[in-house]
């Protein structure tokens, strides 16, 4: 299920940049929403980043956001630690923000049920799924672990909360075991019992809102403050300008991912500098970025000779794959990312303006 694009309007040329020598003026943006402000959808790679920021904790360790334990791990069982790979599962998609989480208990079969009342249950896993382990019926299972990665072949490594625990008493194998990454990695094939788990892989879960769109992109800043005035430029004078966004999608990014021109499409920008691919292509994503790096765009821009307001839009395309703000894609959309630029007329034509109003 993918979750609409959850970007706000972000007027990136909305600033004074006291520096260049440069003053801001009123910009009448085609927007009610709050400038710069952004809250991120819950994505499979969010969900697999924070299960990995546990490695190697305990039923009752201060976890990676700070509070102790995981849900009830250690203190389910009378007061003591208590079987708790579900208790971690939750823990993980609850703290990954995922808001839906009602039905999920300590009990591991509580995912697969999880799945069959909200659909999500399939046999294809996706990063940030729950992998349910001897599932028996009746909510009951074996196990359950969160998907950190899913390989071009199929296969998938997992973190397992509450194993390789010592054998004992139920406080006791709890309070030996901890947050294990599963490797090697192995076939994510429902029906199967992979070695490294030793228990049939009964079926994957996704989290209900988890936004599993292949490209999507969320800001994260720009080489200038955030403001609700437009920027002032002189005709025919340069900007130096970065935009850092983080990928939020599943698929990593690479040379063909583009900051292009938008709303509407590919059209050719009247701020085009020397340093843009096109006019409709601003910059080009250099080596590869992976779901959950960031990415600084830089460009230029180059104010045209014609004075007057003007309204830029920018979004991301997968130049001869799909662009960013697709129906099938996580965002933003093509009227998000914008500037808003005045030019002033340059030169002696801005001097005799200004002698004439004295």
């Amino acid at each position: 299920m993918r979750a609409s694009s959850s970007f706000a309007r972000v007027g990136l040329l909305a600033a004074s940049i006291v520096a260049a020598g440069l003053g801001g003026v009123d910009c009448a943006a085609p927007s009610a929403e709050g400038v710069g402000s952004v809250s991120e959808a819950v994505t499979g790679t969010g969900i697999a980043s924070l299960a990995l920021a546990n490695l190697g904790k305990g039923a009752c360790s201060t976890n990676s956001l700070g509070g102790k334990s995981f849900g009830s791990s250690c203190t389910g069982n009378g007061g003591q630690p208590e079987y708790w790979c579900a208790d971690f599962a939750l823990w993980v998609w609850r703290n990954a923000g995922v808001s839906d989480v009602g039905g999920l208990t300590a009990a591991a079969g509580s995912f697969y049920v999880y799945g069959q009342n909200h659909a999500t249950l399939h046999n294809t896993p996706k990063v940030g799924d729950a992998a349910v382990f001897e599932y028996q019926g009746g909510g009951v299972a074996n196990h359950v672990a969160i998907v950190t990665q899913v390989n071009a072949d199929g296969t998938i490594e997992t973190a397992s909360g509450d194993w390789g625990g010592q054998s004992g008493s139920e406080a006791y194998f709890s309070s030996t075991s901890h947050v294990v990454l599963n490797q090697p990695a192995y076939p994510g094939t429902v029906g199967t019992t992979p070695a490294v788990m030793g228990q049939k892989i009964s079926g994957f879960i996704s989290a209900v809102g988890v936004n599993d769109a292949s490209y999507a992109a969320k800001f994260v800043s720009q080489s200038w403050p955030l403001a609700s005035t437009s920027m002032k430029m002189q005709a025919g004078a340069s900007v130096a300008a970065s935009l850092t966004l983080k990928n939020v999608g599943t698929k990593s990014w690479d040379s063909n991912t583009k900051l292009a021109t938008s709303n509407p499409r590919d059209r050719a920008s009247a701020f085009v500098a020397s340093d843009w691919l096109s006019s409709n292509r601003l910059d080009a994503v250099s080596g590869s970025v992976a779901p959950g790096g960031q990415y600084a765009f830089k460009f230029t821009f180059h104010a045209p000779s014609a004075p007057g307001q003007y309204h830029e839009y920018f979004n991301l395309v997968e130049d001869g794959v799909a662009w960013f703000s697709d129906p099938s894609q996580g965002g933003p959309a093509d009227d998000v990312i914008e500037a808003c630029i005045e030019v002033d007329p340059a030169g002696p034509v801005a001097d005799a303006q200004a002698d004439s109003a004295s």
